[in-house]
């Protein structure tokens, strides 16, 4: 196995075989990204069914008022240490290092440090998102919308964008405007 030594790069580094970058090349790649996707989500879908199952809420993830002011909530911590769980052994090693013990870091493990420690909120938003769709599903199975509460949805926000709309942007009566939208929404409720 042949290696050469890049100038500057401080390590060898096998010669790459050129890829020849074509149409198949793109749609196997995409059939990949498609198929991982697909595979993700079903994991997300269970661990959020699981937890649903459980009895953890969206609402139970809010912060709450403790003695130093607002905190993260007891369901919150236990599901961010189950997420860091998931990470590998390297990662959580360099997660669990706080403090003065930072400073015996190297340069590069600081950074794998920041970019996994902001993973973090990322797969915990997922996570909680996950678990609204399960809220709204219940929520849509036992309440059943009628065409006019879908239109009075609709009209709201649009009452709302009007509202909020910068001035410069609005070429009619927008008090007028809001009140046809408030008969409207009267007549449909």
């Amino acid at each position: 196995m042949a290696t050469e030594k890049k100038t500057g790069a401080g390590r060898s580094v096998k010669p790459q075989t050129p890829v020849q970058i074509t149409w198949d090349v793109a749609q196997s790649r995409l059939a990949q990204a498609v198929s991982a996707e697909g595979v993700a989500h079903n994991k997300w879908v269970s661990a959020s069914d699981t937890l649903w199952i459980l009895g953890v809420r969206p609402k139970d993830f809010d912060q709450v008022q403790g003695p130093k002011g607002l905190t993260e909530s007891e369901t919150w911590v236990k599901v961010q240490g189950m997420v860091i769980k998931g990470f590998s052994a390297r990662v959580q090693a360099l997660l669990s290092v706080t403090g003065a013990a930072m400073s015996g870091l190297s340069e590069s493990e600081r950074g794998d440090r920041r970019y996994w420690s902001k993973r973090v909120p990322v797969m915990m938003s997922r996570v909680i998102a996950y678990l609204k769709r399960h809220e709204e599903n219940e929520r849509g199975a036992k309440q059943k919308t009628t065409l006019a509460d879908q239109i009075v949805k609709i009209l709201q926000k649009q009452k709302d964008r009007v509202k909020k709309a910068d001035d410069e942007k609005i070429d009619f009566d927008r008090n007028a405007v809001i009140e046809c939208f408030n008969t409207l929404i009267a007549e449909l409720t």
